[in-house]
C-alpha cells in the first residue's frame, strides 16, 4: 500500500490586473468547465484576471467576443489562479462580477479569455 503525500501549493497568482480592491469580497463560486479553456493553461493553471462568460446551460467558459453560442456574453473573470487538469470535468473557483481592471495586464490580449473592447457593466477599465 502507498501511503505516499503530494502536496501543492501556490498563491493567488498575479493580480497586477485588478486596480483596487473594488468588488474583490463580492466574488462567488462557480464550475468552469475544463475542456472549454483547452489551450489557456500552459502551466497547468488557469491564471486569475480570464474574461469569462456562463452559457445557457450554466456552464462556464471563456469570454469570445467572436462567438455566437453564448459565450460571447460577458459574465466576469477568474479572481485567483485555478489549478486545471485534463482528469478533471470541471474546476470549481472564485468569479469576480465586479472590479477595477488594468485591462492591459490583464493574462489574455487577445482571443478567448481576453477583456472586451469596452468595459462591461460592473467594470471599470483604469490605467
Amino acid at each position: 500500500m502507498d501511503l505516499s503525500i503530494t502536496t501543492k501549493s501556490w498563491g493567488v497568482g498575479d493580480q497586477s490586473w485588478l486596480g483596487s480592491a473594488d468588488g474583490t469580497t463580492n466574488g462567488h463560486n462557480g464550475s468552469l468547465l475544463v475542456s472549454a479553456f483547452a489551450g489557456l493553461y500552459p502551466d497547468g493553471y488557469l491564471p486569475s484576471g480570464v474574461a469569462i462568460a456562463r452559457l445557457a446551460n450554466g456552464d462556464i467558459v471563456p469570454y469570445d467576443s467572436t462567438a455566437s453560442d453564448g459565450s460571447q456574453n460577458f459574465y466576469g473573470c477568474t479572481f485567483t489562479d485555478l489549478e486545471m487538469r485534463s482528469d478533471l470535468t470541471r474546476v470549481a473557483g472564485a468569479i469576480l462580477q465586479r472590479a477595477h481592471v488594468r485591462k492591459g495586464l490583464t493574462p489574455r490580449q487577445s482571443g478567448k479569455g481576453s477583456w472586451p473592447a469596452t468595459a462591461p457593466a460592473n467594470f471599470i477599465y483604469v490605467q
